[in-house]
């Protein structure tokens, strides 16, 4: 079976933690400092982490260090600020507060959900960053070589996941240990603010040049730590020219967005995306869309968005003044159903200067090396959430022919009805339309490659330049941070393109390879990447037909097309129509 990066994703709940500071303490400095392995001398100050064996190999773990001032007060829906330089020694040994947001417990006591919930303190003090470091590295790394002596260990930084509404970098499942024994590399990861914390957009009501409400914190955030890590680098015995970002989810939708800001240049190599681009559906808003959900959020929690075409500084001291519960809860009356969430990046005219697919479009990547992937079944979790009567968490799920229907129309509310009837078409077994098993899979691929895969697949053609499972893919990451070549010297794997969209397969049954020519779910993707695209300007060129000559004339037009798309669908879906 392939890999399954699997999410957890749920409607309100007002189930918080407790929100308990767990601020890193510091301690004079002593005599003998420097001969202590296990002390850094950063650029902020000094830190001290742990040792800990895995695998046999020591690894040195840094957890908990601060790269900005916390976000409280004045500074909540502002960028980050960089932290002063401290004194003494800090002792980073224990994991960070994870940033404020709501818990999910659709299914108390399951495991399966319960993995990504926060599993440290809620607070919005939450700015920290973890390091990971391989012992044998660090000793064999002095800072008293020339730096062309030193060896080339390249940074792996992490950016969690979650819909830009929950995730921390502190979950069992994140801690790099295991990944940082097994190979020569450093890993990294930190975290950012999510939900109305991290992008909330309200700066339109400000002067040209106002910093306020800005949107995008989160972004900045990230940026933030990704700067103090480069600075720091060779500190830790890394190379700061060797930064590679990773994430999956909503982290891969920030890794691939700073591959296109103005304000990441410079500051990493490589990106490797996973179940998340620039361009999914969930992926960025507009700043209207973004500026109308947060005038929501402000009349929700009673400080008047009436107010701010005319004082707006009087209606955020209000909101700094609103206790973080109610705002988190808050948010959530901006929902839409399945992966539409309030909270996501916008186009602010600085981190993002226009909307990314233009910026992809025109070729804006800085950063020119990517390896990026989704995975089987991406679309069956999401839908447990929102579609829950309709199937069975504890067993086999068999959905009804007409719940399958009713579940397209909730999803695609926004769609037309002939764009609705042509996903109907593309996903129904003709054969097999009662087959309650086969339905429930067409819509959980329905989910997966319009969230997910194609997503995925048309990002490619826009950058053409069980434990065994687990450490392969490892490897290949560390190969690709390393040499920007995430395969075996033996194995060939060219370089994905449009015309020549050749893929890797990771399967836990040993049959790994590079595989092609065609991308995953080719077929599917050509239907979400250009036929409903297209179908929206086949339906205008219809009724200027119609207007014009008349219905035969429209017929002879659509005809025409629709021989010129016939691979993709065919004559059974258009009857309808023509």
């Amino acid at each position: 079976m392939s890999i399954v990066w699997a999410r957890s994703w749920a409607n309100l709940h007002d189930t918080t933690t407790s929100t308990t500071q767990t601020t890193p303490t510091t301690s004079q400095i002593p005599k003998n400092i420097h001969n202590d392995p296990l002390v850094v001398e950063t650029k902020s100050g000094l830190v001290k982490g742990y040792a800990k064996t895995v695998m046999g190999s020591e690894v040195h773990i840094f957890t908990g260090i601060p790269f900005a001032k916390p976000p409280l007060g004045p500074l909540r829906f502002r960028k980050p600020v960089p932290i002063e330089p401290w004194h003494g020694v800090l002792e980073a040994t224990a994991m960070p507060n994870s940033c404020y947001q709501e818990r999910y417990e659709y299914f108390p006591g399951f495991e399966g959900e319960e993995m990504w919930n926060p599993n440290t303190n809620i607070s919005e003090d939450c700015l920290y960053l973890n390091i990971w470091v391989p012992q044998h590295l660090r000793v064999r790394h002095h800072q008293d070589k020339p730096l062309a002596e030193r060896p080339k260990v390249p940074i792996l930084v992490w950016i969690y996941g979650g819909g830009y509404m929950s995730g921390t970098a502190t979950l069992d499942l994140y801690k790099a240990d295991i990944m940082a024994a097994s190979s020569d590399v450093i890993v990294a990861s930190m975290q950012y603010r999510v939900g109305a914390f991290g992008f909330l957009y309200l700066n339109k009501y400000f002067s040209t040049g106002s910093e306020e409400t800005p949107g995008n914190m989160g972004l900045w955030d990230q940026q933030l730590a990704i700067r103090w890590i480069k600075d720091n680098a060779r500190a830790f015995g890394g190379d700061p020219e060797l930064i590679t970002l990773f994430g999956e989810s909503a982290g891969g939708g920030s890794v691939s967005l700073h591959m296109l800001s103005p304000e990441m240049k410079g500051l990493f190599k490589r990106g490797i995306l996973q179940s998340g681009t620039l361009n999914a559906p969930w992926s960025w808003m507009t700043g209207e869309r973004a500026q109308e959900i947060g005038k929501l959020l402000v009349d929700d929690c009673n400080c008047n968005s009436s107010l701010l075409a005319a004082d707006p500084s009087l209606v955020m001291d209000c909101m700094r003044g609103v206790d973080a519960k109610t705002i988190s809860v808050q948010q959530w009356n901006s929902y839409t159903g399945i992966l539409g969430f309030p909270s996501a990046p916008t186009v602010d005219g600085v981190f993002l200067p226009k909307d990314p697919d233009t910026m992809m479009k025109e070729g804006g990547f800085h950063n020119k090396e990517v390896l990026l992937g989704s995975n089987q079944d991406e679309g069956t979790y999401f839908l447990l959430y929102d579609f829950l009567d309709y199937f069975e968490k504890d067993g086999p799920s068999f959905l009804q022919r007409e719940k399958f229907l009713e579940i397209i129309d909730t999803i695609f509310k926004e769609f037309s009805k002939i764009k609705r009837e042509a996903i109907v078409f593309q996903y129904t077994d003709w054969e097999e339309i009662t087959d309650g098993y086969l339905n429930q899979k067409m819509i959980a691929d329905v989910v997966g490659d319009y969230f997910f895969v194609c997503p995925t697949n048309y990002f490619a053609e826009y950058h053409t330049r069980e434990r065994d499972l687990a450490a392969h893919i490892m490897q290949s990451f560390t190969r690709f941070a390393l040499t920007g070549k995430p395969h075996k010297p033996d194995e060939k794997w060219p370089l994905y393109s449009r015309s020549s969209p050749h893929y890797y397969t990771y399967t836990a049954d040993g049959t790994s390879g590079p595989a092609g020519p065609r991308g995953p779910r080719a077929s599917a993707c050509a239907f979400w990447n250009d036929f409903l695209h297209k179908l929206d300007v086949y339906i205008c060129v219809v009724w200027m037909s119609v207007l014009i000559s008349g219905r035969d004339k429209c017929h002879s037009i659509l005809v025409k097309i629709v021989f010129s798309i016939s691979k993709i669908v065919d004559e059974r879906f258009l009857s309808k129509y023509i």
